[in-house]
């Protein structure tokens, strides 16, 4: 057996199996023989979806990250067969502001139980230096701790994502690239998301893979998704097996139009049908679920669909492209809320606004907001600007947002966004989720 990340992990004939929450963690591991491979004296790393997490506002984290239920399952597992060197390890966004961290998570969720309990060790991907990696054309930097471990297990949770319809095992591994590294998986001019996605896989394909079913995060990969409870656990030894199954339960028809999946299948000659997977366990026709991608966007490009309940006119707000990187993630909602409260029933001056590299210009517009360094960068000198208004910052905070939006005649309560957190959560709570899965207690 080779050790270490990579293809040569890859295994076709691998099963999966997808088990209620109840049977927990170990009969998943079971019943798909993911500790086949396996030695107890192996440095043993769990890359986990910790993507975000938001410390200053009321933060639901349902369907966005991993329950501490899931992961603490696994660490059990672990030692229960004798492993001596387990590392967790991921790379969340930071963001001052909102209060997101690797080491908060760490922190608010109680990893350092799992510390004190099974002597596992954490390490913050975006801390110490990172090694420059060709992953196939492309160069990025990267954790070494990676590249050092004997088993990987990759912690995914079930989501859908706006920019590259499915979000699993694969687009898990991006959490161990630099930030710089990160972004340009979003910005590259000439490749998308998925080209990176499929190339981080390839390059980091790990032994085991365990996707945390409790929910189902619809329009996601962030908070402003809608999260539908599921109760199961998804694993199997071949990642590509379970993000197939996984974007099938997801609601996914057409698998080849998950690009990055399509392009590893193609380069692997692998099939898209989930019927070629042998699934152990429940069925995963069980728990497909019909989730929504992204959010409706009016054809007009005024915005979403939720300015045309509110009869908001005067403003344009594109729909968001893959230029925009999971710390516009936190930027965009917060404008459109501020959009919101700032309607008075009144039409708008003829504003629009521009976020990430692609969205344009109409040519009409009295002012054009440029939000951030690269819609800054890329419009800034634009002919089809009468007035352009500068937010600058890579992102810029929600505090320069609402200045910027009151100078020019937006009075957008600077509660709303707090507002509008606070009653995602208390959605939640009435649906009686229950936050405790996430905490180490």
């Amino acid at each position: 057996m080779k050790n270490g990340v990579g293809i040569h992990n890859q295994d076709k004939t691998a099963p999966v199996s997808l088990v209620p929450l109840k049977d927990g963690v170990e009969k998943a591991i079971e019943l798909c023989d993911g500790l086949k491979n396996f030695d107890p004296n192996m440095k043993v790393l769990i890359k986990p979806n910790l993507a975000a997490w938001i410390d200053n506002y009321p933060f639901p984290p349902f369907g966005v990250i991993v329950t501490g239920v899931v992961l603490e399952g696994i660490v059990k597992v672990l030692k229960d067969v004798g492993a001596k060197d387990i590392t967790i390890g991921e790379g969340s966004v930071e963001d001052e502001e909102w209060g997101s961290g690797t080491d908060i998570i760490f922190r608010r969720l109680g990893y350092q139980r799992l510390v004190n309990r099974y002597g596992v060790k954490l390490i913050d991907f975006n801390k110490g230096k990172h090694e420059r990696m060709k992953f196939g054309n492309f160069s990025l930097r990267a954790a070494p701790e990676i590249f050092t471990t004997d088993f990987c297990i990759n912690v995914p949770v079930f989501k859908t994502h706006q920019f590259t319809i499915t979000s699993l095992g694969f687009k898990n591994l991006k959490g161990v690239l630099h930030t710089e590294s990160k972004k340009l998986c979003h910005h590259h001019p000439s490749h998308s998301i998925d080209e990176y996605v499929y190339e981080l896989g390839t390059k980091l394909y790990p032994h085991l893979n365990i996707v945390d079913g409790i929910y189902f995060l619809e329009r996601g990969a962030m908070h402003t998704g809608r999260a539908h409870r599921a109760e199961v656990i998804l694993a199997g030894r071949d990642m590509f097996s379970c993000d197939v199954i996984g974007s099938h339960m997801l609601g996914v028809k057409d698998i080849s139009k998950v690009e990055y999946l399509s392009l590893f299948a193609e380069a692997n000659q692998r099939s898209l049908d989930p019927k070629t997977i042998e699934v152990r366990g429940l069925s995963p026709n069980d728990f497909i679920k019909d989730l929504e991608t992204k959010p409706a966007w009016s054809a007009d490009g005024c915005g979403p669909f939720a300015f045309k309940k509110q009869n908001i006119q005067g403003l344009s707000v594109y729909e968001p492209d893959r230029t925009l990187c999971t710390g516009a993630g936190f930027v965009f909602p917060a404008l459109l809320v501020f959009l919101m409260s700032a309607n008075k029933g009144l039409p708008f001056d003829d504003y629009e606004f521009l976020i990430g590299r692609s969205m344009k210009p109409s040519g009409h517009a009295k002012k054009t907001f440029l939000i951030g360094k690269c819609a800054i960068v890329t419009h800034r000198n634009s002919k089809d600007i009468r007035e352009a208004i500068e937010i600058s910052g890579c992102c810029p905070s929600v505090d320069e947002l609402l200045i910027a939006l009151k100078i020019n005649g937006i009075e957008a309560r600077g509660s709303a966004v707090k507002e509008f957190m606070s009653n995602l959560f208390r959605r939640y709570q009435e649906q009686g989720y229950p936050i405790d899965e996430y905490y180490i207690s």
